[in-house]
């Protein structure tokens, strides 16, 4: 349900509009400079709102607010992405794993959840020697890592490869 709601809406329409309805001469350095500072002005605007909210006296977090901040950045990402690797030609074996990888995104954003309750072992014995941070991202990696392999595997059973 959530894909559906407003908010979520905006990437689906702009990812549309940058790579059916931009022509190529849009895709310059020029504005994707202009994008990257419009980014780190949003960023930072969003860092005065969240201090400023933790000024307040009240346990009220405007987190729809600051969530309109993120849009610039994701823009600039995927306008950069998209400037890069147009002018980049990619060989067939990489052409074969991004495919079987972009073939899984649906399947483990489906696991996602049950894999990182299962994983959360990982977390819990490496936070303490090496910090949270760098813990986190090992757990969510090993859950990635391991929701791809089970998608693959599983993409490969005839039966449901024909479903899919």
């Amino acid at each position: 349900l959530f894909l559906f709601t407003t908010w979520n809406s905006i990437f689906f329409i702009l990812g549309y509009f940058f790579d059916k309805r931009l022509e190529r001469k849009f895709f310059n350095k020029k504005i994707g400079l202009l994008l990257i500072l419009l980014s780190i002005a949003s960023i930072i605007v969003s860092c005065i709102m969240i201090d400023y909210q933790s000024t307040l006296d009240i346990d009220y977090y405007d987190e729809e607010f600051l969530r309109a901040f993120i849009v610039i950045p994701t823009v600039t990402l995927y306008y950069w992405t998209k400037m890069i690797f147009d002018e980049i030609t990619i060989n067939n074996s990489w052409c074969i794993i991004l495919e079987e990888l972009g073939g899984a995104v649906l399947g483990v954003y489906v696991l996602e959840q049950f894999l990182r309750e299962r994983t959360e072992i990982i977390y819990e014995s490496l936070s303490g020697n090496i910090g949270r941070l760098l813990a986190s991202i090992i757990w969510i990696s090993v859950a990635w890592l391991i929701g791809v392999i089970i998608v693959v595997l599983i993409r490969r059973i005839r039966i449901i490869r024909k479903l899919i």
